[in-house]
């Protein structure tokens, strides 16, 4: 990911898959996040396995990782899915305000 923006940055246009990819790795990235943040939940709560992660901590990295996730998700519909519709749309929205 960071490489990629470290490309863009410079001003290099990359295939518009490669784009959607990177999107796609750190949506994989979130999910994985919200999937293990619930497994440790489960061994905290129902297992008799020691588990020193804090509820605050689970809480905590359970909302971080569920709005990057919604909003990577939203990222990658209206961009690569919707493309231009979404873009259009957003445009009449700007010129009506």
């Amino acid at each position: 990911m960071y490489t990629y923006f470290a490309i863009t940055s410079l001003g290099i246009r990359v295939h518009r898959r490669v784009a959607a990819l990177v999107t796609l790795v750190q949506t994989s990235q979130m999910l994985a996040g919200i999937g293990i943040t619930l497994f440790v939940f489960y061994i905290k709560t129902q297992t008799k396995v020691k588990c020193q992660q804090s509820f605050g901590n689970l809480n905590l990295a359970f909302a971080i990782y569920l709005s990057f996730a919604f909003l990577f998700i939203r990222f990658f519909i209206q961009s690569y899915l919707l493309g231009s519709k979404a873009k259009k749309a957003e445009m009449e929205a700007k010129k009506t305000s």
